[in-house]
């Protein structure tokens, strides 16, 4: 079972929900480029997740 926040029970990284394949595939369509996917941040003892990282080309 998924929390809020999006993470599995026993998961460091956060589930990709249904829709995240098909937001990539456009966002790469329409000229953008994907350079982190998932982006990783490390805050002290913590570990945080951004979606995605994009530059338009």
């Amino acid at each position: 079972m998924k929390n809020p926040c999006g993470f599995s029970p026993g998961s460091v990284k956060p589930v990709r929900d249904r829709y995240h394949e098909n937001v990539k595939n456009a966002l790469i369509k329409d000229g953008w480029t994907i350079t982190d996917d998932p982006f990783h941040l490390k805050w002290g003892k913590r570990d945080m997740y951004v979606d995605r990282i994009i530059r338009n080309s």
